[in-house]
């Protein structure tokens, strides 16, 4: 019988087909997010260069820090 993940043989190849559908399912969500991950660089990297070409100045900071007095968090 076939792993229906890899396509190993069950017992030689693929000895927990719960397990390897487990990890195929990661490994593609992974890479997804990894695609997802370099496109938004790659836009992020041509706005840059839009700006810089076009003279454009951004107000810095865009989002003010928060000051550590304001920390409502418990740990």
């Amino acid at each position: 019988m076939r792993c229906t993940a890899c396509g190993g043989i069950l017992g030689v190849d693929c000895f927990n087909q719960n397990d390897c559908l487990q990890i195929s399912h990661d490994l593609y969500i992974n890479e997804f997010l990894q695609r997802d991950l370099a496109d938004a660089e790659n836009r992020i990297q041509f706005l840059e260069q839009f700006i810089l070409d076009n003279n454009l100045e951004i107000p810095y900071p865009i989002i003010e820090p928060i000051d550590a007095s304001e920390d409502w968090l418990p740990f």
